[in-house]
Parts: structure tokens; sequence; C-alpha cells
């Protein structure tokens, strides 16, 4: 199933195009490594929530107490859906 996977990923994007290919070229690596494919989305998910840019722009309008406490809600709530993608997808498998 992992291999179909990153086969279909490889067809859908032109990975030698620089402008398409390089948002995908780093999930793939850590699939090719051996990390499940459930895995990778929830960290890319995570990664792009909680980014840099994304705390400037937010301490930018929360104070501090409430940007804490989505970093907090954030990163629990990354880790819940990890472990739900892991349940999920292992079992339909």
């Amino acid at each position: 199933m992992l291999c179909q996977d990153v086969a279909y990923l490889r067809c859908a994007w032109n990975l030698d195009d620089p402008k398409q290919g390089l948002g995908i070229v780093f999930p793939l690596t850590l699939v090719n490594k051996g990390m499940p494919m459930r895995t990778v989305l929830a960290f890319t998910m995570a990664v792009t929530a909680l980014s840099l840019p994304a705390m400037v722009i937010l301490k930018k309008v929360l104070r501090p107490q409430p940007l804490a406490a989505f970093i907090g809600l954030m990163t629990v709530g990354m880790i819940c859906i990890g472990y739900l993608f892991n349940a999920i997808l292992t079992h339909a498998v």
C-alpha cells in the first residue's frame, strides 16, 4: 500500500517542475525513509499551523496567554490527529 501511495504522489505532481514539486519533496522523502504516510500527514499539518510566520502574525493580534494556549492546543491536537490517523488507517489496510 505504501508503494502505491508514493507512486500516486509522484504521478500526481511533476517533481521535475520546480514550481510544482517543491512542496511535496520533503513529505515524499520522509515516506521513502520509512515514515508512515499518516504520520507524515499529521506532521505536515503541524508544521503549517505552528510555523514561525504564523506565530509572528498571531503575536500581533493575540496577547501572550491566548497565544500560548493556541500553541499548546495545536500541539496536543496534532499529536492526537497523528494517533487517530494511525489508528484509522492501520485498521483500514
